[in-house]
């Protein structure tokens, strides 16, 4: 998806800064790492090229992670209409950039991979919780490492398939949350699954007992990603 927003960001703004696409793209994948830089016209300016590039690569990466998210109930609904009892698996979505350096030479406050980081964060929340209202299991993967393109490497393929393995082995939910409503059911669950919320013990959720405040500090830091 990203590469895709990042051609359609390009073909937007190619008139406006007087620059091909193609040139564009190229230019954005060698800041990157990606690639080798391409030959542009004289006196271009690249930072400001690339922060004109950027608010709009946002704004489109955003609208299409809106209309997967429309989707995604619907086809979570679906497989558990035709497979009421499968163990489901989902994936969130990695950041191929997460570890990318900055594009302007320092000049923005943070890098591309952390803004598209700020952008996965409700993204990936909101899968979780799909996944936890059709009782699947979600998978956390942002932060996996790429092969220097926008893939995962051999490590970063193994590092998703120990994620599922532990998930899969991880404790059941607990079976005192059973005096709560479907949908807080639910909230648990996703809870459990993204770590944020784990419960007290691998019995128990106690879902009567007060959260304290440095539990929701620590939610509120495995929120973020960390």
């Amino acid at each position: 998806m990203l590469l895709s927003q990042l051609r359609n960001t390009a073909w937007e703004v190619e008139d406006e800064v007087g620059i091909g696409a193609s040139a564009i793209v190229d230019l954005m994948k060698s800041k990157l790492g990606f690639g080798d830089a391409p030959t542009l016209p004289e006196g271009t300016d690249e930072n400001q090229l690339v922060l004109k590039f950027v608010p709009k690569f946002l704004v489109n990466v955003m609208k299409g992670y809106n209309q997967f998210l429309q989707q995604m109930p619907k086809i979570l609904k679906s497989i558990r209409s035709q497979a009421p009892d499968a163990q489901v698996v989902v994936l969130g979505i990695f950041n191929p950039l997460h570890y990318s350096l900055s594009l302007t030479d320092g000049k923005l406050p943070v890098s591309l991979g952390e803004m598209i980081d700020g952008v996965m964060l409700p993204v990936n929340l909101a899968m979780a919780a799909d996944a936890a209202l059709y009782g699947c299991t979600y998978v956390d993967v942002v932060d996996v490492k790429t092969d220097g393109s926008m893939h995962p490497d051999n490590g970063g393929y193994e590092d998703i398939a120990d994620r599922i393995e532990k998930k899969l082995r991880a404790k059941t939910t607990c079976k005192d949350i059973r005096i709560l409503s479907n949908e807080n059911q639910a909230a648990v669950r996703w809870g459990e699954m993204t770590e944020n919320f784990p419960g007290l013990s691998e019995k128990y959720f106690s879902p009567a007992t007060f959260v304290t405040r440095a539990q929701m500090v620590q939610a509120l830091y495995s929120m973020q990603g960390n």
